[in-house]
């Protein structure tokens, strides 16, 4: 049952990532997954330990931010 909710979750972005590797934008050897990891793991760590709100704060700093690592760790 994880797996499939994780999957359901993770769809588009994945495919974001696929499409930008396709288009060169980022690195073909771009492990998709780490990549994920990157963008959930913030909001799970702020979900488990509750120090901080999820909010348009963080999804702006945070989608900001994996794009700038993604798009450096490509080139």
């Amino acid at each position: 049952m994880r797996t499939g909710e994780l999957e359901r979750i993770t769809a588009t972005p994945r495919a974001i990532i696929e499409q930008g590797k396709e288009s060169d934008e980022l690195n073909q050897s771009l492990d998709t997954n780490l990549a994920l990891d990157l963008i959930y793991g913030p909001i799970y760590y702020r979900l488990l330990v509750g120090h901080q709100p999820i909010d348009d704060a963080l999804a702006k700093g945070l989608s900001g931010t994996v794009v700038s690592a993604l798009r450096t760790a490509s080139n």
